[in-house]
């Protein structure tokens, strides 16, 4: 129980803890707290946040660390010690487990709130997952993330490790049910000026976290974010620490740390759960390393002999919606060359002018565009159908085979074999590596998508097998069935003739070219 008799020091001491929600739990543990360098700095941004500094935060940060214990625990009752007419939600993955925070917030205003705030818990109105003051308008409200919010609005949203395990975060029926509650359910609940803080685990690239974050660069919503890796990974680390510096050395030093990093045998949960970050910086797939060979300009490139774009289609335009994509991809019979690239969320209408133009683009180089390829599902099978009876664009309708993972196993060796350059700088570029070092468990895959296929395509060009290009032929590639009826590309002699002119007015111009040497 708090003192009832204190000289002025005392007093003096207690209400300086008194003032922040960290100094309340030192006070209401007797002193057991521990107040490491991460909770200081978390303490701090709830003091800004409460003040309305800020209105949005993000918290990332490893199990174990505490962070739950202060947004969770004192938080809310500090908050509401100090701010006793508003209204404080708090939700986490089940209902239960929210309540229990709540039990404990209750119970620690209960006890210090009389004689730290002037505030009192009403008796007649103590239930764990739903409690008010006494007197006041303020109180508490919990409830489990993707549940009914049911009652008064909210001041103060805390929202507290929403994903309770891997079988959540990998499904996306249960990503998608819980951006849904957050923006049906949860964010409609707010009350004019009130705030957010969210602290969580990193389990995905498109979970709650992430999607918060793309919303907010298309919408224009400010959240301060705070990411806290187990092991400090980038110079500016939040807390000003070396790299490969440990979070809470106190608790979890760099060998405690190395053996959970060994029990974790996918790197994947690693990096997500410990590192707050979804996906290796390496990349799983596709490993960044093999990225390296770049050139320089479109000019700079040797004489193409082939040049085909690669389609992924969708139809919708939602912020979390998957891309179209358009990528234009070219060899010279040695290796793959990703020319250029169109993404964006558009109608259909838009898609099909969308290829049209980028057709259009890249058939004036040489030695043009010999093949569109569009997956010949879904969404794909209208786009073949329209471009078919209303252009002459060459057209492959592509059956795929295997899994995505497998398709994109099966074009690795040509990257991993210095096979296939990218442009030295385009705007697009960081997107597309991103996407691909992510995948397979990236929020989106549409440029992967496009990459298998069009390798997958251009590895029998290189290989020399190019009977299946040309209609009605019966030979098919290793993956990919092209449709009888696509458009074949002009291979007559004096097509060739005058690819090979091109290619020596290309030397002409340019001299040697950077690859003679390679």
């Amino acid at each position: 129980m708090p003192p009832t008799s204190l000289n002025a020091s005392q007093r003096a001491q207690i209400a300086h803890l008194a003032s922040s929600p960290a100094g309340l739990a030192v006070i209401a543990s007797q002193g057991q707290y521990a107040l490491p360098r991460h909770v200081r700095l978390l303490n701090q941004k709830l003091l800004d946040l409460a003040a309305r500094r800020i209105t949005r935060l993000l918290v990332t940060a490893p199990p174990r660390h505490g962070k739950s214990a202060l947004l969770s625990h004192y938080f809310p009752a500090w908050y509401l010690g100090t701010h006793p007419t508003h209204r404080v939600m708090l939700t986490s993955y089940e209902a239960d487990f929210a309540a229990s925070w709540g039990r404990k917030a209750r119970d620690v205003l209960a006890e210090w709130g009389p004689h730290l705030y002037g505030v009192h818990v009403r008796e007649d109105s103590s239930a764990a997952y739903r409690w008010d003051l006494h007197a006041r308008p303020g109180g508490m409200t919990t409830a489990g993330a993707g549940g009914a919010l049911t009652g008064r609005g909210s001041d103060l949203l805390l929202i507290d490790d929403p994903v309770k395990n891997a079988e959540e975060a990998l499904s996306p029926v249960q990503r998608d049910h819980l951006w849904d509650w957050y923006q049906s359910t949860a964010y409609t609940r707010l009350e004019p000026g009130a705030a957010i803080a969210l602290t969580m685990t990193r389990w995905h690239e498109n979970d709650l976290a992430g999607r918060i974050l793309a919303q907010a660069a298309a919408a224009g919503e400010t959240w301060d974010v705070v990411t806290l890796p187990a092991l400090a990974d980038a110079p500016d680390d939040p807390l000003g620490r070396a790299l490969g510096e440990p979070l809470w050395p106190e608790r979890f030093d760099v060998p405690a740390l190395e053996r959970i990093r060994g029990t974790l045998q996918d790197g994947f949960w690693w990096h997500a759960l410990y590192q707050q970050r979804p996906t290796p910086a390496a990349g799983t797939t596709f490993q960044a390393p093999w990225f390296q060979l770049r050139y320089p300009s479109l000019e700079s490139l040797p004489p193409l002999r082939t040049i085909v774009q690669s389609v992924d289609s969708a139809f919708t335009t939602g912020v979390a919606s998957d891309w179209s994509v358009i990528a234009t991809w070219g060899t010279d019979g040695r290796r793959c060359y990703l020319l250029g690239l169109w993404r964006g969320r558009v109608e259909y209408p838009g898609l099909i002018r969308a290829i049209q133009d980028t057709y259009a683009q890249w058939h004036a180089v040489p030695p043009g565009v010999s093949a569109v390829l569009i997956e010949r599902k879904a969404s794909g099978i209208s786009a073949l159908q329209t471009l078919r009876v209303e252009t002459h664009l060459p057209v492959v309708g592509v059956e795929p085979e295997g899994s995505k993972v497998w398709r994109a196993e099966q074009v690795s060796p040509l990257i991993q074999g210095e096979r296939v350059l990218l442009p030295e700088s385009a705007p697009w570029l960081a997107d597309w590596l991103d996407e691909h070092l992510r995948f397979p468990r990236g929020a989106h895959d549409d440029c992967v998508d496009t990459t298998t296929q069009a390798l997958h395509y251009l590895r029998r060009v290189m290989d020399g097998a190019t009977a299946y290009l040309v209609a009605g032929q019966t030979s098919d590639p290793p993956w990919g069935r092209p449709q009888p009826d696509a458009a074949a590309p002009d291979a007559s002699p004096e097509s060739l003739v005058h690819q090979q002119t091109l290619a020596r007015m290309l030397t002409q111009l340019h001299g040697p070219m950077p690859w003679d040497s390679l």
